[in-house]
């Protein structure tokens, strides 16, 4: 019988081997997961995940730039806080 840590044990080693830098501290959706889960264990991926996973990558919220102001000179950004 197949765990659920050998099957992640199996991906973190797949994606070492596939010059993953740090597998374990890459984000990524639970879908991708499931998806990755699903093609290790050789189970069909469900509708709603592969919907997700064939789905385009959706936009980050673009960063803010600053306006430019009416003072000459260069625009120094702000950061911005993490929400």
């Amino acid at each position: 019988m197949t765990t659920i840590n050998d099957t992640l044990r199996a991906l973190v080693s797949e994606m070492t081997d596939g010059d993953v830098p740090d597998p374990l501290a890459q984000p990524c959706t639970l879908a991708l997961i499931w998806a990755d889960l699903c093609r290790l264990a050789g189970e069909p991926m469900p509708a709603e995940v592969a919907a997700l996973v064939d789905a385009p990558i959706p936009l980050r919220r673009a960063r803010q730039v600053p306006k430019r102001t009416m003072r000459r000179g260069p625009v120094v950004p702000t950061p911005l806080p993490f929400v």
